[in-house]
């Protein structure tokens, strides 16, 4: 069971393409990787800063978030997608058969979306508003150290997903990248069949860097820095030739430091 990996970017992030080009060279086991981009982006620059082994879709970039995803999603053919931003980065094994691993195991409970960890808010959306809570269930997976477990709904983060299910969320709704959580969003899969993987043993300290299928690091939020979240982050810039001091730290963003 193959699954693709799309990551979603615009060109003026192009400035953190090598960061995340440079991470994938170095952690992708085996995945075929589709880069997704405005069709304003040079061809130029393209070339020069996108792997050749990588395939290139665009979206015009008018079109609302939700119609760009769908544009590429519906060019893909595997059943279940990794979908990605580009400031995701991963910093441990990106492997298919991992992927495929998850992806078996989503079939076997028709799930449609396997988020990379588990989000401690999820659980509150569900106490402050009307989402409706769920009966927790838990699964094992190949490493005794993770548990599959189900969400009420869907956060916004790396994910495995029924590419079916998601070309269903993005036709039904039309969304901006910056209201993929709210409250509209987050009913419509609060409906659906989401479940999470996580370490059990590290769930209240690290989460994403040492994710089942998908070690990262979530490298800006609000287009500031996550350097106090992931203090690795700052070296990590600099040494692909970033400097980190003119976009300033993001002060709070899920500050369980990693």
């Amino acid at each position: 069971m193959t699954v693709d990996v799309l990551i979603y970017s615009h060109s003026e992030y192009s400035f953190f393409w090598p960061v995340m080009t440079g991470q994938f060279e170095k952690h992708n086991v085996d995945c075929t990787i589709h880069f997704l981009t405005d069709s304003t982006t040079p061809e130029a620059m393209l070339k020069e800063l996108i792997p050749s082994s990588w395939i290139i879709h665009t979206y015009d970039p008018s079109l609302i978030w939700t119609d760009r995803i769908k544009k590429a999603l519906l060019e893909l053919t595997s059943r279940y997608v990794l979908f990605l931003h580009e400031d995701w980065i991963p910093v441990g094994p990106v492997s298919m058969s991992r992927l495929e691993d998850v992806a078996t195991f989503m079939c076997s409970k028709d799930i449609n979306c396997m988020l990379s960890f588990h989000n401690f808010g999820c659980n509150l959306d569900c106490k402050h508003t009307l989402l409706p809570e769920k009966v927790k269930e838990f699964a094992d997976t190949m490493d005794p150290a993770y548990k599959y477990q189900n969400e009420p709904h869907h956060f916004f983060q790396p994910a495995l997903w029924d590419r079916y299910k998601f070309i269903q969320y993005t036709t039904s709704l039309c969304k901006t990248k910056h209201q993929n959580e709210d409250l509209e969003s987050l009913f419509f899969w609060s409906r659906q069949n989401c479940w999470s993987v996580q370490n059990m043993e590290t769930q209240y300290t690290i989460r994403t860097m040492n994710s089942y299928f998908y070690p990262h690091i979530h490298a800006l939020s609000e287009g500031k820095w996550n350097l106090t979240k992931y203090p690795k982050l700052k070296p990590l810039l600099e040494s692909y030739g970033l400097e980190t001091e003119s976009r300033g730290d993001h002060p709070w963003w899920e500050l369980d430091t990693q």
